[in-house]
């Protein structure tokens, strides 16, 4: 049974990556307003890469056996922002970082932007990439011709 998923390995990478600085500058945002005055340590290094790690797994909502229709797709959207929001969230949680109502409002909408930010490039990405190929077959078709 082979399961057909949206994101191939390449583009998780990437996205790992462009998650992690989105997160890495979000973090720079929100500590400027809410905590300008403390320090962090080396450990704080590591913070923006579990919070990427974390947001990976809800990416599990695209794999589909089949190819979706646009409609699939949003519903998959949607699902996958609520599963983002729950295990950001969580994990905040349970690491302590929640402590204040507005850092937790904070950090919802920073998911929130960082995940239309994500769907953008992505948007775009595809579009390169359907682009090449259409123009990679009508090359071929006049070639036949």
């Amino acid at each position: 049974m082979e399961l057909r998923a949206n994101l191939n390995i390449k583009q998780i990478i990437i996205n790992f990556m462009l998650i992690s600085a989105c997160i890495t500058a979000a973090m720079g945002i929100l500590g400027v307003m809410f905590l300008p005055d403390l320090r962090v340590t080396y450990n704080s290094f590591f913070t923006p890469f579990m919070f990427a790690a974390i947001s990976m797994f809800p990416s599990l909502a695209y794999i589909s056996r089949r190819i979706l229709s646009k409609a699939q797709m949003i519903r998959r959207m949607i699902l996958h922002f609520f599963l983002l929001e729950a295990s950001v969230l969580g994990f905040a949680y349970f690491a302590d970082v929640l402590i204040s109502p507005e850092i937790t409002a904070s950090l919802a909408l920073s998911v929130l932007i960082i995940d239309a930010v994500m769907i953008a490039l992505t948007m775009v990405n595809t579009g390169r990439v359907a682009a090449e190929f259409n123009e990679a077959l009508k090359k071929m078709q006049e070639q036949l011709e």
